[in-house]
Formats: structure tokens, sequence, C-alpha cells
């Protein structure tokens, strides 16, 4: 049982790893949408204020 149970614990730090990277992966692409809004709102006041 012993070899059943490393390699099941290994598979789980694998998994907990892998989620872990797959969060931060979510995060950036977040960070990364929110920055292009912010450019795109910016633009968009910026033309706005122009044409007052």
């Amino acid at each position: 049982m012993l070899l059943y149970e490393v390699l099941a614990r290994d598979r789980m730090c694998h998994d907990q790893r892998r989620a872990r990277q797959e969060q931060v992966a979510r995060r950036l692409a977040a960070v990364r949408r929110w920055q292009r809004l912010a450019r795109y709102a910016e633009r968009r006041a910026h033309r706005a204020a122009e044409r007052l």
C-alpha cells in the first residue's frame, strides 16, 4: 500500500501545483482584460473631451 500512497500524494501535489498555476494564469488574464478596458475608456474620454 505504501507505493499507492506515495503515488496518490505525488498526484495530489501535482494537481495542487497545476491549480495554482491556472489560478495565476486566470488572474493575469483578468489584469490584462481590465488594462485593455481602462485604455479603451481613457481613449473614449479623451475623444469626448476634445469634442467639447
